[in-house]
């Protein structure tokens, strides 16, 4: 079982860093997918089934489909152009800085809180155990989530937005409209 853990732990990074370092955002969207399945296994090994159920239902089903729509309704995948230098790669360096440093200090001070503690004792895995533990516990966290979700999803909505522009020739309602009334006109 440590064993099978372990690989499966293994596997689950490696697919969280195809998640960050893949260049077009359907691979990331696919690889996410993959790392949350991945969870989903991490969680069944330790004997929470309900939450490798739902991990696997909500998250790796329905939200990531949301994702992928997202991404193919926007035509992000279409237009991926690699941007570099500048003031936006600046702040993302920092922001990532301050992320990283702020990760580090809430894993630093949950550990030395925690001590040494059988994660099978903390996770139940009942549905009543994660309802009562999620809604009284950690309802903060909860909220953040969606919000953190909603603002993602923002975000590509904006990082995807263009303003109109004019079509190529040949291309557009009109064109087509033309050319059918022609082929249909000049047949007759």
């Amino acid at each position: 079982m440590t064993f099978v853990a372990l690989l499966f732990s293994v596997l689950t990074l490696l697919s969280a860093c195809g998640v960050v370092l893949s260049k077009r955002p359907l691979f990331s969207a696919l690889f996410l997918t993959l790392t949350l399945f991945l969870v989903a296994v991490l969680f069944a090994l330790i004997g929470a089934h309900f939450l490798a159920a739902i991990q696997v239902l909500v998250y790796a089903g329905a939200i990531m489909i949301l994702v992928v729509f997202v991404i193919m309704l926007l035509g992000l995948d279409a237009n991926t152009e690699e941007k570099t230098g500048g003031m936006s790669s600046f702040w993302g360096a920092v922001s990532a800085g301050v992320f990283l440093s702020v990760l580090g200090s809430v894993i630093v001070s949950g550990i030395a809180k925690l001590g040494p503690v059988d994660i099978t004792d903390r996770v139940n895995g009942t549905t009543e155990a994660i309802g009562k533990s999620l809604f009284n516990d950690y309802l903060f966290a909860f909220e953040v989530t969606s919000l953190l979700i909603l603002a993602g999803i923002v975000g590509a909505v904006v990082l995807g937005f263009e303003s109109k522009r004019a079509l190529r020739p040949g291309r557009g309602l009109k064109t087509k409209r033309n050319e059918i009334e022609q082929s249909v006109g000049g047949g007759v």
